[in-house]
């Protein structure tokens, strides 16, 4: 992989963040298209399966074709990260509403009931037209939807000279000398970091991890991560929540140089929601990066 300046790379993570963005906000019924392909798909490995099942009998229990099939497809939205082959192969994902966990078993079941029964049909075809979340009764009951899936935000490889040049000069001024006067106050306590300068996190401080751990526990911190800071995480939280996470982050990184990041400013308790927001997706970046870079160094 080629270097870059630092400059350079940001900005083009930030081109394409906006181009997440931007495709977040067609979510809904600007992907129904993909949605119907995706069901067109299952549906094609549903009786692939169902016809491989038949001629394990040997051709003689037709009935086995319609049970494999049945279960395939009220099912397949609970496979890993809440894609069934169909909607894996379109960039699909299923999901609870709520805490934006992939889909389970029992809410696959509840959302794809729906579609066996041939009653549900026509409320199933109003619903979708209904709203920008284009949910149907199965979304409704298993209180689940479905969007796209983010693309990773992905950090070129950063020359030692760029971090070198982007990083703010270290000034260390002397000390005025004192006036002479009386009853002088006590001096005041010395800096809990003992007056150093903040430093750069490596990939593990951001991470909250220990040097050369296995590739399990990083990819775990990662998704915690994900599951707490991410911009989906918080984009239906008020700013108490939002306060209170920008405490929890900025007591694990406040001992840390994040300059590079844009966050040389720290948490302040008079932001506004939109600074709050801002102030997280920041930190997310941050672990982003982190986990780019331990993944790079294992390839």
């Amino acid at each position: 992989m080629t270097q870059q300046p630092i400059a350079q790379a940001y900005d083009q993570e930030d081109q394409a963040e906006a181009e997440d963005e931007s495709q977040d906000s067609s979510d809904g019924q600007a992907i129904l298209g993909q949605r119907f392909v995706a069901l067109l798909l299952d549906l094609a490995i549903a009786l692939a399966l169902a016809l491989v099942a038949w001629s394990l009998t040997l051709w003689h229990h037709k009935w086995i074709m319609g049970v494999v099939s049945l279960v395939f497809f009220v099912l397949r939205d609970a496979l890993p990260g809440g894609q069934s082959p169909g909607k894996r192969i379109m960039h699909l994902k299923t999901h609870d509403t709520v805490s934006l966990m992939p889909c389970g078993v029992i809410q696959s079941l509840r959302r794809n009931l729906t579609l066996v029964i041939p009653l549900f049909w026509p409320v199933e075809l109003f619903l979708l037209g209904m709203g920008a979340e284009a949910k149907r009764l199965g979304d409704w009951l298993a209180n689940t939807e479905v969007t796209r899936v983010r693309r990773p935000v992905y950090m070129e490889e950063i020359t030692d000279e760029a971090l070198i040049s982007r990083a703010p000069p270290v000034v260390i001024s002397p000390a005025p000398e004192p006036e002479p006067v009386e009853d002088a106050p006590p001096p005041p306590p010395p800096k809990p970091d003992g007056g150093f300068p903040k430093q750069v996190p490596t990939p593990e401080e951001a991470l909250g991890v220990s040097e050369g751990c296995p590739e399990e526990v990083v990819e775990q911190a990662y998704w915690d991560f994900v599951d707490r800071y991410s911009d989906d995480a918080v984009e239906n939280m008020g700013a108490d929540q939002l306060r209170e996470l920008c405490l929890e982050l900025n007591e694990r990184f406040e001992r840390f140089d994040l300059t590079l990041a844009g966050l040389d400013l720290g948490y302040d308790e008079n932001m506004t929601e939109l600074q709050m927001r801002q102030f997280i997706h920041g930190h997310f970046i941050v672990v982003n990066r982190a986990r780019d870079a331990l993944s790079q160094g294992e390839d």
